[in-house]
């Protein structure tokens, strides 16, 4: 219980999303960039015109996944650790800290499904085909997922550099 008797609670992604807004998530060009290159990954399948197998866009997926995995959880703790306390009150009361958070779940997520359907891609032969494409699909979402987490934290470094200046001069 915190001090003013309110109880702890961890937002689930369902809500995290809804507040973010689902057409965000589904009209952005990160997911639509990522289904219509996943698009032209199913057609290089279905005509046959590609020269590598699934097993090794697989491995790919996997040699991007795992590490960008590895950089956003380094990325958000940086964020959190780095932070002014009271700025994320102010965030939090202003209704924008779930919007900056929400995106490093969603594309962790995203990295653990691509992870996922790139091990199955690896290892069950027989069913390559039609998890390379899922795993692509998730790797890439979240690779331009990434990219757009960087826009975020460049816009967050500018809120917070104004917040500490007020701060600073309201010492003065």
């Amino acid at each position: 219980m915190s001090s003013k008797g309110k109880e702890f609670k961890i937002p689930s992604l369902r809500s995290l999303a809804s507040e973010f807004g689902y057409s965000n998530v589904v009209l952005s060009l990160d997911f639509i960039a990522s289904v219509v290159l996943t698009a032209c990954l199913v057609l290089g399948i279905l005509t046959g015109s590609l020269a590598v197998s699934p097993a090794e866009i697989g491995k790919l997926v996997l040699g991007i996944s795992s590490p960008l995995f590895g950089l956003l959880i380094g990325g958000l703790a940086l964020v959190v650790s780095l932070s002014h306390r009271f700025f994320f009150v102010y965030l939090h009361k202003k209704g924008i800290l779930s919007k900056i958070l929400f995106p490093f779940w969603l594309v962790l997520i995203l990295l653990v499904l691509s992870i996922l359907f790139g091990l199955v891609t690896i290892v069950v032969a027989s069913c390559g085909k039609v998890f390379v494409c899922f795993a692509v699909l998730f790797c890439l979402w979240a690779l331009f997922g990434a990219l757009d987490i960087v826009r975020i934290l460049i816009g967050y470094a500018i809120h917070l550099a104004a917040f500490l200046e007020q701060i600073s001069e309201g010492e003065e």
